[in-house]
C-alpha cells in the first residue's frame, strides 16, 4: 500500500458467519464451545487491528508534519544564508572604508563566521543533500545586474517606444552579453577537472579513489587519461618532483623521513622558491619530514598521516588547492637567475640592497600603476592610523630600520615579502619585540595569481628582486604561526594594470595585512 488511507478497510479480519447456518450447528455439536472462543478471539484480533491502524495512522500524520517541518528548515535556512551572504559582501567592502573601526568589524566578521558555520552544520545534518541543492563548492553566481545598472535601463526602456525602444533593448542585449562573458572568464568554470597524479603508487590510488567519490568535481588522472591537468598530486619518498610538473599547481605529500635526498642545492633551491610562490603546498605524511621542510626554509607545509589521506580534510585542501591554481607563468629560480645574468642582472636578496631597490623604485618610477599602488598605501595606513589608534600621538617606525624601542606602529611595506621564508621569521620575531601590547604592524605582500602572470606578461627580468607571494589564505596562516593575530586585510589593486587578461583583472594584485602580537602563542623556531 502506498499511504494508510484505505488502512482502515483491512481492519476487519474476522467475520462471524450466520447463526442458522447448518455448518454452524453441525460444528458447536461436534465442539461445544470452541465456537464461541473463535467469535471471541476474532473480535479481539479486529479490535487489535483496528488500534493498530489508529496507530499506522497517527504514525502517518506526525511523519508527514515533520516531513513538513523539515522543508520549512531547510527554506529557512536559504533565506538565513543568503542574508549573510549579503551581510560578508557588505562587510567586504566596508573593510575598504574609512568609516568603521577595525575591532568592530573583526567582531562582526567572527560572529557571521559562527553563525554561518552552526547553520550549515545543521542543516547538513538534517539533510545532507542540501550542500548540493542549494550552492554547491565549485559554483560560482555572475551577478550582472548591479554592473550594467539594470534599474535605470529598464526605466529607460519602458518610457521609450517604438524604434527607440528596439535599439535600447539591443543595446541591452549587447551589455549583457558582455558582462556575462566578462564575468564568466573570470572563472574557471569546469565540470569535469583533471589531475596528474605521480610518485608512489598506493598512495595516489587512495587520494585519487577519495577524490572520484567524494569530491563535488568530476575527477579524472592525467596519467590515465593522457589529458594534461592544471593540478598535479605527487606522493613520494623525496620532492623529487617530475619534470613536466614542477611548475604546475600542486599539492605534494612527503612519506619520507628526509623529503630533501638526493636533491641537488639548485633544485631545493627551485622547489623552496616556487612554494614561497604559493604554487607548491607539501603535506608531510610524519613529523620528521614535517620538520626537514621547515628547517630548510618551506613555508606552505602542513602534516598529516597515512589514515588521513582518505579524510573529508585532503578533499578539502585539494579542492581549494584547484579552486586557487596559479595559472601558468611561473619559473624556477634556477632559471630566473640565468635571466637576469644574461640581462646583466642579478637577484637583489640582501637587506641594504631590497632597501635601496624598494626606494629608487619608488623615486624613479613613473609607471602610473606604481604611483597608484603607493597612494593606496599611503591612503590605507592614514585610515587605519585614525580609526585603530585612539590617541593622537603614535609612535611609529619602519621594520627595515634598527632601533631597541617600543612601537604602537611597525610598517613593511613592499620589504618584508623580498625575503625568504627564514628570513621573514626573523623580522617577524623582530617586530613582535618592537611593538607595544596594542601596536599593530603593517605590511603588503603579492598575491600570487596576479603577480605570477604579470611577471609572465612583462618577462622576469623587469623583477630582479626576491619576492614572496601569498593568497589570503596562505598569508594568514604564516602570520597566525608566527605569532600574530590578524586584525584586517584589505585586498585592492583589483584592475589596476590592464596588460593582464580579462579573467585575472577581478583578483586583487596585493593584500595590504594589519597583525598585532599574540600574547602567549609566539612560536619562534630557530
Amino acid at each position: 500500500m502506498k499511504g494508510s488511507d484505505n488502512l482502515r478497510d483491512f481492519v476487519a479480519a474476522y467475520y462471524p458467519q450466520d447463526e442458522q447456518s447448518a455448518a454452524k450447528g453441525k460444528f458447536s455439536k461436534k465442539y461445544p464451545g470452541v465456537l464461541t472462543e473463535i467469535e471471541v478471539f476474532g473480535e479481539n484480533q479486529n479490535s487489535f487491528n483496528q488500534k493498530a491502524a489508529d496507530c499506522f495512522n497517527e504514525l502517518n500524520d506526525r511523519l508527514m508534519r515533520l516531513e513538513d517541518a523539515l522543508a520549512a528548515e531547510i527554506q529557512a535556512r536559504k533565506k538565513a544564508e543568503a542574508s549573510v551572504s549579503s551581510l560578508k559582501k557588505e562587510l567586504d567592502s566596508v573593510r575598504l572604508r574609512s568609516t568603521l573601526n577595525s575591532n568592530q568589524i573583526e567582531k562582526i566578521d567572527g560572529a557571521l563566521v559562527k553563525y554561518s558555520e552552526r547553520t550549515e552544520d545543521y542543516v547538513l545534518r538534517i539533510s545532507p543533500g542540501a550542500r548540493l541543492k542549494d550552492c554547491p563548492k565549485g559554483c560560482r553566481e555572475v551577478d550582472i545586474d548591479a554592473q550594467i545598472n539594470m534599474p535605470e535601463r529598464f526605466e529607460g526602456i519602458k518610457n521609450s517606444l517604438g524604434e527607440e525602444r528596439e535599439k535600447k533593448l539591443r543595446d541591452l542585449e549587447k551589455v549583457c552579453m558582455k558582462a556575462v562573458s566578462r564575468e564568466l572568464s573570470y572563472f574557471n568554470a569546469y565540470e569535469e577537472v583533471v589531475i596528474d597524479f605521480y610518485g608512489r603508487e598506493k598512495y595516489a590510488e587512495i587520494i585519487y579513489k577519495n577524490l572520484c567519490k567524494n569530491s563535488i568535481y568530476k575527477i579524472n588522472s592525467g596519467e590515465a587519461t593522457g589529458n594534461s591537468g592544471r593540478y598535479f598530486v605527487y606522493c613520494g619518498d623525496t620532492a623529487s618532483i617530475p619534470e613536466k610538473a614542477v611548475l604546475k599547481s600542486g599539492m605534494i605529500f612527503i612519506t619520507g623521513h628526509n623529503p630533501l635526498e638526493g636533491l641537488s642545492e639548485a633544485c631545493v633551491d627551485d622547489l623552496r622558491f616556487l612554494n614561497d610562490c604559493g604554487i607548491h603546498s607539501y603535506t608531510a605524511m610524519n613529523q620528521d619530514a614535517y620538520t626537514a621542510l621547515r628547517e630548510a626554509g618551506f613555508r606552505c607545509v602542513s602534516i598529516s598521516s597515512a589514515e588521513e589521506l582518505a579524510s573529508g580534510n585532503i578533499i578539502a585542501a585539494i579542492e581549494d588547492g584547484i579552486e586557487n591554481a596559479i595559472p601558468n607563468g611561473a619559473e624556477k629560480y634556477s632559471v630566473i637567475s640565468d635571466i637576469l645574468f644574461r640581462a646583466g642582472k642579478s637577484f637583489i636578496r640582501s637587506n641594504n640592497d631590497i632597501i635601496d631597490f624598494i626606494m629608487n623604485n619608488k623615486l624613479k618610477s613613473e609607471e602610473p600603476e606604481i604611483k597608484c599602488i603607493n597612494s593606496l598605501e599611503k591612503t590605507a595606513l592614514a585610515a587605519i592610523i585614525k580609526n585603530y589608534f585612539s590617541a593622537s600621538d603614535i609612535t611609529s617606525t619602519d621594520l627595515s630600520q634598527e632601533s631597541s624601542n617600543k612601537y604602537d606602529l611597525i610598517t613593511g611595506f613592499d620589504y618584508i615579502s623580498h625575503f625568504e621564508y627564514k628570513k621573514r621569521k626573523e623580522l617577524y620575531n623582530k617586530a613582535r619585540d618592537m611593538l607595544n601590547d596594542s601596536g599593530l604592524l603593517v605590511f603588503s605582500g603579492k598575491d600570487p595569481v596576479t603577480g605570477i602572470k604579470l611577471r609572465a606578461i612583462d618577462g622576469w627580468e623587469k623583477y630582479p628582486v626576491y619576492e614572496a607571494m601569498w593568497t589570503s589564505g596562505q598569508l594568514i596562516s604564516e602570520l597566525e604561526e608566527n605569532g600574530f593575530r590578524i586584525k584586517f586585510l584589505i585586498p585592492t589593486g583589483t584592475g589596476l594594470y590592464d596588460r593582464l587578461p580579462s579573467k585575472y583583472k577581478n583578483i586583487p594584485l596585493f593584500i595590504l595585512s594589519g597583525v598585532a602580537s599574540e600574547a602567549g602563542k609566539l612560536i619562534r623556531d630557530k
